[in-house]
């Protein structure tokens, strides 16, 4: 039955194995934090800098990912965003106060902001309009499950050897999804094992989609109304 499964589908798990990675990274700090707030004598304000650092560069990353993902490709520049994000996670080991951890923190949000639109890119590629809600909840569903996943794995490298070793662990297993990610994905324009009927059924309905909307421009996004309805609210003042 497996090898039955389109393509398509591989690659949204392909995907969403990542989305769970990349949301594990992010989860790390949270469950060690008790432990690294004693370790470096930690003020609660300080920790507040170093989850600041994260936010606001995820926050500022986010738009340039994208751009940087439309230049490079969604192959390559998937892949250098999750390297980036793999050896940020694991460097986080080198902390030595909160300053450090902070700046760790803050490379760490700048190459993890990429995962959203890049998952999104990729569903846009990869499945007829019809299918797209499907693949972006599937993909997104990662997000959840590497939440869920961070508290006992972190948890246990903590107790089993230290702190350093939880962001290790997290920041490697990032390393070896890039490392399939390199080698299993493509554009289906060029994936070699994308056969003719499934071509045509990624392309199916997208001369109809493309009439019913465009895309709209970054600046067409900032001036609309609606887009500052949902994103103000979002905001953790």
């Amino acid at each position: 039955m497996l090898r039955k499964l389109p393509l398509r589908w591989w690659i949204i798990a392909l995907l969403t194995i990542g989305t769970v990675l990349n949301y594990l990274a992010r989860s790390t700090l949270s469950v060690a934090a008790p432990t690294l707030k004693t370790e470096f004598a930690m003020t609660t304000e300080q920790y507040s800098w170093v989850v600041l650092a994260f936010q606001a560069s995820y926050t500022v990353m986010q738009t340039v990912a994208g751009a940087v993902l439309d230049a490079l490709g969604t192959r390559v520049g998937f892949f250098v965003f999750a390297i980036g994000w793999a050896l940020s996670n694991m460097a986080h080991a080198l902390a030595t106060g909160w300053m450090s951890l902070a700046a760790f923190r803050a490379m760490l949000g700048a190459t993890e902001a990429a995962a959203i639109p890049a998952g999104t890119k990729t569903v846009s590629q990869w499945f007829p309009p019809r299918e797209r809600p499907l693949a972006t909840s599937l993909f997104q569903m990662g997000t959840s499950f590497g939440n869920m996943i961070a508290p006992p794995l972190v948890a246990f490298c903590i107790l089993a050897w230290n702190w350093q070793a939880a962001f290790i662990v997290t920041g490697a297993l990032s390393l070896v999804w890039a490392m399939l990610w390199w080698w299993g994905y493509r554009d289906p324009q060029d994936h070699p094992r994308l056969s003719d009927a499934e071509r045509a059924t990624i392309a199916s309905g997208r001369d109809a989609d493309d009439l019913v909307a465009k895309p709209a421009t970054r600046k067409d996004v900032l001036k609309s109304r609606s887009f500052w309805a949902i994103a103000i609210p979002g905001f953790d003042f």
